[in-house]
């Protein structure tokens, strides 16, 4: 038999050797239609090539920092949903298998890019690695149903289902991989964290995960239906689209439908999500966990950059009320306490620009990561709570800490921000999270002893940095005053 040949439900794949690893790249995991969900690819004869990434799901150009180093720059609705696998070997051997879902506000980002590849954060610990594309920005979250009807009513939350289509894929094929179906991790930063979060509360993806990793995000972006309505009629109203007049962007071009997101998003900055519609999303996340609905989960690791909003902003100071517009914009009926306490009394100590960052760091982040730890910790999951603190070059701020999960470095870290002194931090990082995605535990031996919360207020958090440790914290010490949701209307 041949090595580099798998077989999925669908037809047989050939990779190739990849960093230790076979790499089986660019695999149709789904098709669809503009705004509707997902279906089930159509089946091939022969062995599809699979030994070169693919296209990248339609997103505002030019690309920012997610794609340098890739071989393709087609940006397309047109070829469906793809996936990335790398394993040890396409055998039978049950290892657990780690599903990735990258970054990008669920805007923009791609499985292309070097620094986030199986070989790096999975090469030599025996398991299976998976990177899915999803559709982004209105092609998977513009809610339309009770516009266009009811063939559209899973339109708001696409961008969700995209993920469990790839998670039942990986529940039907990734045995012929080497992967155990029912060991398998879910794991994002930044936005794809939001879709993990997301995804623990989504009634369709109960038991398609057993352990949940979750690196700068929750599911505080999903929204209320009220909230996507409201968005959607002032996407439409910014770029002149009446209503009744809905059904034209089923047949403008991607092209067009891209610029009329861009359009909006210099008006508003809030970040895309699901829709708690009744449909793919039944309740308030913290609700669904506290009746115990997310039972499946066997543990979590979640946690956060101390300074997450560093890595986003120059340090460029602006107009207080241009900026309070901003927040408005950005936090809906939170807006005003994040003004009122994290905004207005930072002016009178410090730079215009850092007071911004003081409300996106505690609200985007700090806040909701900590809120939805507890609620897990309270509903009896085994939760491990962390914090990056680790100075480096840049200092913790988003993005700093996954080149340490990835053992990335300056020939494939497209962020150059790990340079070689760095490597301790790579063997106290990622042998933390491959335990994790193993037996769900992340310790080890050159970490202090870290215990796992079963109540808000029985665990240490983690601490990592030059000298990482392991504290008591409660997972109650949060603000109350805010509501969970970051765009509530």
């Amino acid at each position: 038999m041949d090595e580099f040949i798998a077989q999925t439900k669908y037809g047989k794949v050939r990779g190739k050797e990849q960093g230790g690893m076979l790499g089986f790249l660019n695999i149709p995991y789904a098709s669809y239609k503009r705004f509707m969900p997902a279906q089930e690819p159509e089946a091939w004869d022969g062995v599809l090539d699979c030994t070169k990434h693919g296209h990248v799901q339609m997103q505002g150009k030019p690309p920012l920092l997610w794609w340098k180093g890739w071989e393709n720059d087609e940006f397309t609705e047109e070829k469906g949903l793809n996936l990335n696998v790398w394993t040890p070997a396409a055998d039978d051997g049950k290892r657990p298998v780690l599903v990735w879902v990258h970054g990008g506000g669920n805007l923009e980002g791609s499985i292309v890019n070097p620094a986030w590849e199986g070989p790096n954060i999975a090469g030599g610990h025996d398991i299976v690695f998976v990177n899915v594309s999803y559709r982004l920005d209105v092609f998977g979250a513009l809610y339309l149903r009770d516009l266009l009807g009811e063939e559209y009513k899973y339109s708001g939350s696409n961008i969700d289902l995209d993920k469990v289509t790839a998670l039942k894929w990986v529940k039907e094929n990734i045995a012929n991989f080497g992967g155990d179906p029912e060991n398998v991790t879910l794991m994002g930063q930044s936005g794809g964290a939001k879709s993990v979060g997301n995804l623990i509360t989504c009634p369709a993806a109960a038991g398609l995960f057993k352990r949940a990793v979750m690196i700068s995000g929750c599911a505080h972006t999903m929204k209320t239906l009220e909230t996507a309505k409201t968005i959607r009629d002032r996407f439409f109203e910014i770029n002149g689209l009446k209503k009744e007049d809905a059904s034209k962007l089923l047949t403008m071009s991607s092209e067009e439908i891209m610029a009329m997101s861009e359009k909006y998003r210099k008006i508003h900055s809030h970040s895309n999500g699901p829709v708690i519609d009744g449909v793919v999303y039944e309740e308030h996340p913290l609700d669904y966990i506290a009746e115990g609905k997310a039972g499946f989960l066997e543990a979590v690791y979640i946690g956060y950059c101390r300074e997450e909003s560093g890595g986003f902003w120059n340090r460029t100071s602006k107009d207080p009320e241009a900026r309070r517009n901003s927040i408005r914009a950005k936090f809906g009926k939170n807006a005003q306490h994040m003004i009122d306490v994290y905004y207005d009394p930072q002016l009178k100590e410090n730079a215009e620009y850092e007071a911004y960052r003081n409300v996106v760091n505690h609200f985007n982040y700090a806040n909701e990561s900590v809120q939805f730890a507890e609620a897990l910790a309270k509903a009896g999951i085994k939760t491990y709570a962390y914090r990056f603190d680790f100075e480096g070059e840049r200092g913790p701020v988003h993005l700093s800490d996954l080149p340490f999960y990835f053992r990335s470095n300056r020939d494939n870290d497209p962020h150059d921000s790990h340079p070689e002194e760095f490597d301790y931090m790579n063997d106290i990082m990622n042998p933390a999270l491959i335990g994790f995605v193993k037996n769900g535990d992340p310790n080890h031996s050159r970490l202090p002893q870290w215990k796992p919360y079963t109540d808000p207020d029985n665990g240490n958090r983690m601490y990592f940095g030059e000298n990482s440790s392991a504290e008591p914290f409660s997972l109650s010490t949060y603000d109350h005053d805010v509501e969970f949701l970051e765009y509530y209307l």
